[in-house]
């Protein structure tokens, strides 16, 4: 097995211990898979991904500007962080925002 595999089946052993972990702890108002699951997958999948481009995108404009070894210490400590956590927050945007449209549309 490769490492690459090996990492990735830590990370998802990893992710399965926190969901559990936290549904454990949560005993007044747990709330349903069907709303928990759809964010996990957020996580792991669009958010990485829309990270990743824009990552790539700011890396390749400050070494055009700057130099590789520039470009990754900017990128990984002042531009990575914020992308990466806008990413994970438009999961939790997007479903306030499906959440209130449901709740208009059952008069709540």
């Amino acid at each position: 097995m490769s490492l690459s595999a090996s990492l990735v089946g830590i990370g998802i052993v990893q992710t399965l211990l926190y969901l559990f972990f936290i549904r454990a702890i949560d005993l007044y108002e747990r709330e349903s898979l069907r709303y928990v699951i759809p964010i996990f997958i957020w996580g792991f999948a669009v958010a990485t991904t829309v990270s990743l481009v824009f990552n790539t995108i700011a890396s390749i404009t400050i070494s055009s500007l700057a130099g590789n070894q520039t470009a990754s210490f900017v990128t990984a400590v002042f531009v990575a962080p914020p992308v990466e956590e806008t990413a994970k927050g438009l999961a939790l945007l997007i479903a306030f925002i499906v959440a209130y449209v449901a709740a208009r549309r059952r008069g709540l």
